[in-house]
């Protein structure tokens, strides 16, 4: 696949994991659609015909809501529900579009200045229960599929399709648990084929065409949730323990490093930024060294909610709990709600350098100013 442009993205850690296969009925499933069904423009969901479309719940051609300037979670005036489109989960974003994979494994977008809604040539279905997970790198998007990660361009080649060919920037992968990608690797959680012994793995993947690969650690116990910071990439695994290993690009794996004194049974995600480490752990936002020192909280929530994912550009941290996107400070003091979903929970989250993005169960994507 040829590397072209770049797209400037904000230099964000997210960190989003949500089940990806599940039940889908034909009516609504996500485009493309089965003989005899249509695709409903904008809604991006299959109709038994055109007519039907009009019944069927989501967008207009464009792609964004008919009430997306008056019908704001949380009454917010500058907060829009940017497109519906069926099951939004692992989302990224950069400054002109948010994607996301939905159940079927597609990777799909939307506008960000008019919702329009296409749908990337990546993704592949995926067994009952796969992850979905996100990485943006070089002008490309990385997503899991069953025992593949595929990429695929971003840019768009006004014909339905993206760039000049998508690609399998992995294979015999055992389960993609997370991505994570910096300016010259992606770096690919794996599951393992076995518990016992755990056999997880984090893989560093070159983005050169060949796409050579090496261990950066392995004989781990389901990791997930990859942070990356200039050194060293992080981790949480299926006991909890929040861990990490030094980047490289070349060599045989290393042991993980394993971060003291963090309550292991708690911790749901991490991210990185500014030479430290926030941790969600039970109900509050913790931030540390990156060797696990000094650790301090930074917001504990009111309601007893769990962080299920983090943005950060350093400055600033969001997190999304339940139906709640608030923020604080890396530094510390007063955290505020950015945005408060009304009209279901939130399923997959992302920021870019001006607004942050949620999907809901309802099917639902919103955008807010950050």
């Amino acid at each position: 696949m040829s590397m072209v442009r770049s797209v400037s993205i904000l230099s964000l850690s997210i960190l989003a994991l949500a089940a990806c296969a599940g039940a889908v009925s034909v009516s609504d499933r996500p485009c493309p659609c089965a003989d005899g069904w249509v695709c409903c423009p904008g809604a991006n969901v299959c109709a038994s015909s055109e007519a039907a479309c009009g019944a069927t719940k989501g967008a207009d051609a464009g792609g964004l809501a008919p009430d997306a300037q008056s019908s704001d979670p949380g009454d917010l005036p500058t907060t829009r529900r940017l497109a519906t489109a069926q099951s939004a989960r692992a989302m990224i974003a950069d400054e002109t579009h948010v994607y996301w994979q939905n159940v079927d494994g597609q990777v799909v977008r939307a506008k960000i200045d008019s919702g329009e809604i296409e749908t990337m040539a990546g993704g592949g279905q995926l067994s009952a229960g796969s992850p979905c997970a996100l990485a943006l790198a070089s002008g490309t998007v990385y997503s899991a599929g069953d025992f593949v990660v595929h990429a695929t361009d971003v840019h768009s080649n006004g014909d339905g399709t993206f760039g000049t060919s998508s690609e399998h920037a992995a294979e015999g992968i055992h389960t993609t648990n997370g991505l994570a990608a910096d300016a010259d690797q992606l770096y690919v959680a794996e599951e393992g084929a076995t518990a016992s012994p755990p056999s997880g793995a984090i893989i560093a993947v070159a983005l050169t065409p060949s796409h050579p690969r090496h261990y950066v650690s392995n004989g781990l116990v389901s990791p997930s949730r990859l942070a990356l910071d200039a050194t060293s990439v992080y981790w949480v695994t299926g006991d909890g323990a929040v861990q990490s290993a030094p980047k490289k690009t070349s060599g045989s794996a290393v042991q993980a490093q394993t971060l003291p004194a963090i309550d292991s049974s708690q911790v749901r995600v991490v991210a990185t930024g500014s030479g430290r480490l926030f941790i969600g752990t039970g109900i509050s936002v913790v931030s540390t060294d990156t060797a696990g020192g000094s650790q301090r909280t930074l917001a504990t929530d009111a309601q007893g909610l769990y962080p299920t994912a983090f943005a950060t550009d350093g400055t600033t941290l969001w997190w999304a709990a339940s139906a709640t996107i608030s923020k604080v400070a890396t530094t510390g003091g007063s955290s505020s709600v950015v945005a408060q979903e009304t009209d279901g929970s939130i399923v997959g989250f992302a920021a870019n350098a001006k607004y942050v993005f949620w999907s809901n169960s309802k099917n639902e994507v919103w955008v807010a100013p950050r």
